[in-house]
């Protein structure tokens, strides 16, 4: 590296005078010591990936932008399926029954994955506020939980909401006709005014919940990553 210093430096210092010589020398040795070794980058700027290390991190503005990020993607997860889970259960749905048929989600599953999702939100929250590292990796943990039990809730789906008493038929009543002999007849409950058949919940709100939750995941894990 000396020999190559010291070629580059005879070629852009020119030729001439001894004296003048070395004062062209003196001025374009610190252009080739640039050259060769790069300038030194200033404090606060970003680091790169490390070769040896194998991590990396991310400067401080760009890692508040993507903690940040997370947290207003997580709160639109959380909104989106606060909405699926009210709209649930006001059409009678209820988490208080040990676990639906066969063929839907457990009450359970359905409450580990609400559950659990607001206390990553905490545990994030925790972090920014702090930059404790262990709270976010606590969160990245839960995260994955959470994505099974909500990929089962998906897969299995919602248990149908118990009937409302308006809603169900009122028990058969015996009415003597004008013959003399009782016969048998059922009579419909009358639904009240203004009530309606519970809807489903619609789709472009369920997929929009699960764009937010895969945006969160991979958010929390590249700021986790960052901060080390």
């Amino acid at each position: 590296m000396n020999a190559a210093a010291s070629v580059a430096i005879r070629q852009a210092s020119g030729s001439g005078p001894k004296s003048a010589w070395r004062k062209q020398a003196g001025v374009a040795a610190p252009w080739v010591s640039a050259l060769l070794t790069g300038p030194v980058p200033a404090a606060g700027t970003s680091v790169a990936a490390s070769g040896s290390g194998g991590s990396f991190q991310l400067s401080g503005l760009s890692g508040v932008a993507v903690r940040v990020a997370a947290l207003l993607a997580w709160l639109a997860t959380a909104a989106s399926g606060g909405y699926v889970l009210a709209r649930w259960l006001r059409a009678g749905g209820s988490l208080r029954v040990p676990a639906g048929p066969s063929s839907t989600a457990p009450s359970a599953v359905i409450a580990g994955h609400a559950s659990l999702g607001l206390l990553g939100l905490v545990l994030w929250v925790v972090f920014m506020s702090t930059g404790w590292a262990a709270a976010a990796w606590a969160a990245v943990g839960l995260l994955a939980v959470v994505a099974g039990l909500g990929m089962g809730v998906l897969a299995l789906g919602l248990p149908s909401p118990r009937p409302r008493p308006s809603q169900s038929l009122a028990p058969p009543a015996i009415r003597p006709p004008s013959g003399g002999t009782a016969t048998l007849t059922a009579s419909a409950a009358v639904r009240p005014a203004g009530a309606r058949a519970a809807s489903p919940v619609p789709v472009f709100v369920i997929a929009a919940h699960g764009l937010f939750a895969a945006t969160v995941l991979l958010l929390v894990i590249t700021a986790t990553v960052g901060a080390g």
